[in-house]
């Protein structure tokens, strides 16, 4: 398997190219997503996704909601804050938090201090008969205490972590969709934004770990790259930390794994070039976010 990560591309999202035999990133998520619904084994049939809006769009990338149907989830819904939780009214007028305890509520979020705050708002006053939570990256130990003193009405059931941490694009493309990852130049360097990149080596990572590969893989930047050589250090720092990956977070199996780090800078004409396909163009002209193309000033019907 072989990476190649364009790690400086000025107002573009940060692409991943990935050359593997037998082995693709949208199926990889897709394994992760299947694996986390049949996991929850509980009395109610009826289950409901609740995800963040980092995951929303992961998910939609990796499985159609067809499938999702097939597999008892029935109900799709973003994690919101405490105050834009919906309510009811009960019969002194009073607001009160929607429930329905007869579904079963699979979450699928980021491991971010915004989302186990949203979570910790959630399971204090659950909507749901029982929770599954799953985290797309390594979860802190401070967060996993903040989780279970917020579950004072023990809902949940499991916590687990799926490595689904990145979007897949094609089965050989995966994007982070970071919108710049980059600082403006003052002295003629480009130097990394700091929560850019830590997300890329948090993405990366997490790919690693779905690919399981049981030591630490190889890692290889372009030496006369200042961002090139700080992605290296931040993923290497990020391994130290948690551990390298492991054949029990993966859910596919390949050989030997390669990161190739190069600077887009060095492929100036490739920007230049026309494409070819219409998936390229309508993303180059009009756009694709999350396989969806949105057409916000166009009139008329359709």
């Amino acid at each position: 398997v072989r990476f190649f990560l364009s790690a400086a591309a000025p107002q573009a999202f940060p692409l991943v190219r990935v050359s593997m035999g037998g082995v693709n990133v949208v199926e990889a998520v897709r394994l992760y997503l299947l694996k986390m619904v049949g996991d929850a084994r509980d009395s109610s049939p009826l289950r409901v996704l609740l995800m963040d809006s980092d995951t929303i769009g992961i998910v939609t990338m990796a499985v159609s909601k067809s499938e999702m149907l097939q597999r008892n989830v029935f109900l799709f819904e973003r994690l919101a804050e405490e105050a834009q939780r919906p309510v009811a009214l009960d019969r002194l007028g009073r607001p009160r938090t929607l429930a329905m305890k007869h579904l079963t509520c699979l979450t699928l979020v980021r491991p971010t201090a915004k989302s186990v705050a949203d979570l910790c708002a959630e399971l204090r006053s659950p909507r749901y008969g029982s929770y599954y939570l799953s985290f797309t990256n390594r979860l802190e130990d401070k967060d996993l205490k903040l989780l279970a003193r917020a579950d004072e009405h023990e809902v949940v059931r499991q916590v687990q972590e799926v490595f689904a941490d990145y979007v897949p694009v094609m089965p050989w493309l995966f994007s982070l969709n970071l919108a710049q990852c980059y600082k403006a130049p003052e002295t003629g360097t480009y130097q990394w934004d700091t929560p850019a990149l830590d997300r890329t080596a948090q993405g990366l990572h997490a790919l690693l770990q779905a690919l399981g590969k049981p030591d630490v893989p190889h890692v290889r930047y372009q030496g006369n790259s200042p961002m090139c050589r700080d992605l290296a250090s931040a993923l290497r720092k990020r391994m130290q930390q948690v551990g390298p990956p492991s054949h029990e977070n993966s859910v596919v199996s390949c050989g030997n794994t390669g990161l190739l780090i190069l600077d887009r800078r060095n492929d100036p004409v490739t920007p230049l070039l026309n494409q070819w396909t219409y998936q390229a163009m309508v993303h180059e002209i009009l756009g694709i976010h999350s396989n969806t193309v949105a057409l916000p000033n166009a009139k008329g019907e359709w």
